[in-house]
């Protein structure tokens, strides 16, 4: 699989400015979950100073299973 296609293809949701912004990814396809999703957020602190990345996910990555 050629996984940065897959990501163009599943993205939900893309804002990304030199304030911050995020991305949210359908990851359904992948995994044997109904509507499972990743995102990702970065902050600005302000100054030019970029803040910390934050990460989420509606599954649980330990109990998934790939579908083959």
């Amino acid at each position: 699989m050629k996984y940065l296609q897959y990501i163009e293809d599943n993205t939900l949701r893309l804002e990304v400015s030199r304030r911050g912004g995020g991305v949210e990814i359908d990851c359904t396809s992948l995994f044997n979950i109904d509507n499972a999703k990743m995102a990702a957020y970065q902050n600005y602190l302000g100054g030019g100073i970029a803040g910390a990345v934050q990460v989420n996910a509606n599954f649980k990555p330990k109990k998934l299973q790939l579908k083959l």
